[in-house]
């Protein structure tokens, strides 16, 4: 069996509610449909049929924590847990990979970027199919003397994603003479004292932007800024920002650059969800997508808010002989 940790909520809204994640949920369907093909072919294991448990993380370390712990309980003769795809938060892979470690399961992450990652006396079955924030910075870097913006503000979130990136581009930036008017750690999940703050040092200081942290945070502090009458600010965003529909809605109205990765399209995978001729069998086993289908449908919601799950977790499981 394989099992997946994803970020399905986008963001919280309140009363337990959230925004679903309509990246994630593709993410999840992609999985599902590589299983599949690995199944259906007799030349890539032959005799062997892959199982998946796919979960939703909500981007929390403890929700995270719990199902790695859950996954390693249910290990059995009938179902061997042969690795964990995921979490994509560099915080959450660091807090799995502890837990994996002690029957050195491999974790491959498909969006954790933080440097800490490597080392490889610490993250001994990590693995990751990105390149860590080392390039991301060097990156960034080279983009701020591209269009001469030497003098730059520089904020970052105190998880290891913000603490291990503020060093690399530091660091890339001394050596390439960028320099920052303001450098400021803000609690992960800002809150409003802290907002303000953040609003007021970017007010004082350089209208060029970095922000190194999730899109959540980045959506608090660029629509704060703009509420607070500042409309001239030039935001740069990490990878991580890439994959949020929110941040495309803000991008509409605010300047705004972001750093992707490149995305291959997958072609069968899209024939086979978006052909409307032929039921779609990996969105038939993807449960979150039918949550996402129905709310959008819906003439009584005016968007994808859904209650959170009573139970630990929403799950996608599909048990087979290993």
């Amino acid at each position: 069996m394989v099992a997946v940790i994803l970020k399905i909520p986008a963001q919280r809204i309140h009363d337990g509610k959230y925004i679903l994640n309509p990246p994630a949920i593709y993410w999840a369907s992609a999985i599902v449909h590589t299983i599949l093909k690995i199944n259906t072919n007799n030349w890539i294991l032959p005799n062997i049929q892959i199982g998946f448990d796919i979960r939703d993380s909500r981007n929390e370390v403890n929700c995270a924590s719990v199902h790695t712990i859950d996954f390693l309980l249910k290990k059995s003769k009938q179902s061997k847990l042969i690795g964990v795809v995921g979490p994509a938060s560099s915080s959450l892979s660091a807090a799995v990979s502890s837990i994996l470690l002690a029957d050195f399961i491999p974790q491959i992450s498909y969006s954790s970027t933080s440097s800490s990652l490597s080392k490889r006396n610490v993250y001994r079955n990590f693995l990751r199919t990105v390149p860590s924030d080392i390039y991301q910075a060097i990156a960034i870097v080279d983009l701020l003397k591209h269009f001469g913006w030497d003098y730059v503000s520089l904020f970052t979130s105190d998880d290891d994603y913000g603490y291990f990136g503020q060093e690399q581009i530091r660091i890339v930036a001394k050596k390439k003479n960028v320099c920052f008017s303001t450098i400021k750690i803000f609690k992960e999940n800002i809150e409003s004292h802290e907002l303000i703050e953040t609003v007021e040092r970017i007010k004082k200081h350089s209208r060029v932007v970095v922000l190194w942290c999730s899109a959540h945070d980045a959506i608090k502090i660029i629509s704060k800024t703009f509420e607070s009458g500042i409309h001239d600010v030039t935001w740069l965003g990490t990878e991580q920002w890439a994959s949020s529909s929110e941040i495309i809605r803000v991008k509409k109205s605010h300047n705004i650059l972001i750093l992707r990765l490149n995305h291959e399209i997958i072609g069968d995978l899209e024939q086979d969800i978006w052909n409307s001729k032929v039921l779609s069998r990996i969105n038939c086993k993807n449960p979150w997508y039918r949550e996402y289908i129905n709310d959008n449908c819906s003439q009584k919601q005016s968007g994808p808010f859904k209650l959170l799950p009573n139970q630990k977790q929403a799950q996608v499981l599909y048990m087979s002989e290993f």
